[in-house]
């Protein structure tokens, strides 16, 4: 499995995202929270992620739709939840 610094760097994605501080945690559950999945940087940070064999919890409100993330619906390891990060007795238990 690809750390997460491995896997940004060689993303396509124009801004990766600084996981220093948190790769040690992900590396050792293998299980990635994805804030924003549904939009353009989320969905391909979530495709990414479960190519590089990351079990991953994509967060959304899906407020334009789910059309962004439609190709990922069934792939193991991927776990989507409708909410709103704000509310955070939804977002207590990812």
């Amino acid at each position: 499995m690809l750390s997460p610094l491995q896997l940004f760097s060689e993303s396509r994605l124009p801004f990766p995202p600084d996981f220093d501080t948190l790769s040690p945690q992900m590396a050792k559950t293998g299980k990635v929270l994805v804030t924003g999945g549904a939009g353009y940087i989320g969905a391909t940070l979530c495709e990414q992620l479960l190519d590089a064999g990351y079990s991953v919890i994509l967060y959304d409100r899906f407020l334009f739709g789910q059309k962004p993330v439609a190709h990922l619906k069934n792939r193991p390891g991927l776990t989507i939840v409708r909410g709103d990060i704000r509310d955070t007795e939804n977002s207590r238990g990812c």
